[in-house]
């Protein structure tokens, strides 16, 4: 799962490939989620214990909404819901297995406000322009994590991280990032001029598809050239 703050937004984009590591079949689902109004989600970790975690939140913001009174504190507003979150991956990481531990990559939509943050699994937080996480963190970072992406825009950065998360749907399986047959990656763009996040539209998603075959054609190309040479 990646994310980078680019010339134009913040672009988010996640496999969608579950390993039970007790030998269960593979799943695939959602990785990049936006419960709560301008703020997403992609989260490394165990299934379980982000699922109670987002309960949590909204459970927190729909249960003053029922209740008689009025609600006098939001219980996250764009300025606290970084920080609030933090404390709440550091508790739950506490409380639960190691092994179920999670980390967060966070985004706030606020137009050209809008910020691209990690949480850790220790709930640390860091501003970051780019951000790899999960087993394929360092596989990400040697298509992505040079760019210059201030400079670049979001739908550039896509097309390398596509190449990425193919890469490692394809050749390696160890990493345990995959993609449904004949599926692709979830994607959000920000746009520092919109008010809601959206995702590519259905020509763009089939260009990254395309671009991203034709790389890995050529790393396979590559590499049964390399094979013969030896």
């Amino acid at each position: 799962m990646l994310g980078a703050k680019c010339s134009d937004g913040i672009a988010l984009i996640a496999d969608t490939k579950f390993t039970d590591m007790t030998g269960g079949q593979t799943k695939y689902g959602r990785k990049i989620f936006g419960d709560l109004a301008h703020f997403l989600v992609v989260y490394s970790g165990t299934e379980y214990a982000f699922d109670i975690f987002r309960k949590y939140i909204v459970g927190d913001v729909s249960i003053p909404e029922d209740n008689e009174e009025p609600q006098t504190v939001k219980p996250y507003t764009n300025k606290n819901i970084v920080s609030n979150s933090s404390i709440l991956v550091k508790h739950f990481n506490r409380i639960i297995n190691p092994s179920f531990a999670f980390g967060m990559l966070v985004a706030t939509h606020e137009l050209a406000n809008s910020q691209l943050h990690l949480i850790d699994k220790a709930g640390d937080i860091f501003v970051r322009d780019y951000q790899a996480i999960g087993s394929g963190q360092d596989c990400a970072d040697m298509f992505c994590k040079s760019m210059s992406h201030r400079e670049t825009t979001m739908h550039d950065f896509t097309k390398r991280a596509y190449v990425a998360i193919e890469y490692m749907n394809q050749c390696r399986p160890d990493l345990f990032v995959g993609l449904e047959p004949d599926g692709t990656p979830m994607i959000r763009f920000l746009d520092y001029n919109k008010d809601w996040d959206e995702e590519p539209q259905s020509g763009q998603i089939e260009g990254f598809r395309k671009y991203a075959n034709s790389r890995m054609s050529e790393i396979d190309k590559s590499l049964k050239s390399f094979i013969a040479s030896l």
